[in-house]
């Protein structure tokens, strides 16, 4: 979730209550993916789609850093290379 604030500006589910991001986190739905600004801050696909496999309801499908630090490297590599 840091990553998102960062990317957005903002703290997850801020448009909603504490209820709400409640229901929603009962209900395994993510934040809605930021736009334009975080866009024009680098956050892509590749990166929106490891947040969100972070986030995983289920802890055990979550990736473990030891995954998540060789997926921003290929994230950056691919970046680096256009």
């Amino acid at each position: 979730m840091l990553c998102l604030e960062i990317w957005s500006g903002d703290v997850p589910f801020f448009s909603k209550t504490d209820d709400g991001v409640r229901h929603q986190l009962e209900q395994s739905k993510h934040p809605e993916r930021p736009g334009r600004l975080a866009t024009s801050k680098g956050l892509d696909t590749g990166m929106w789609n490891l947040m969100c496999r972070c986030w995983e309801n289920n802890p055990e499908q979550r990736l473990s850093m030891k995954k998540v630090k060789p997926y921003i490297r290929g994230l950056t590599s691919q970046t680096c290379s256009v």
